[in-house]
């Protein structure tokens, strides 16, 4: 069986359009720095690290210091595993439902 990361926590992350917005500005526009990352949302910087915590708790973003400079990157393999996460989750439910629905048929006939 493969392991995914917890996609649960990567679904929280992802919640927020704040945090989708800076995960599409991360993807799109490649490594940048916190102050940049943050600049178009009016964002103090603790609160952006905040937000930028989040999404590396979940493995979606990373970062490292560059001198005094906070700089994050988009990792893509984190999306690829929730979408692995997703499939596994799905064939559950899937089945669920279709047992349901048996459920439901055979109470119909009867």
């Amino acid at each position: 069986m493969v392991k995914y990361r917890d996609g649960e926590k990567m679904l929280d992350a992802l919640g927020l359009p704040l945090r989708r917005s800076m995960v599409r500005r991360l993807w799109h526009g490649g490594a940048m720095s916190l102050s940049k990352l943050a600049a178009p949302y009016e964002l103090t910087l603790p609160a952006a690290l905040k937000h930028l915590r989040v999404l590396e708790d979940s493995g979606i973003v990373k970062s490292h210091k560059r001198g005094r400079v906070r700089v994050c990157i988009y990792n893509p393999s984190a999306l690829k595993e929730l979408g692995g996460w997703l499939a596994s989750h799905s064939a559950f439910w899937e089945s669920s439902f279709d047992r349901f629905e048996a459920i439901i048929n055979k109470k119909k006939k009867n």
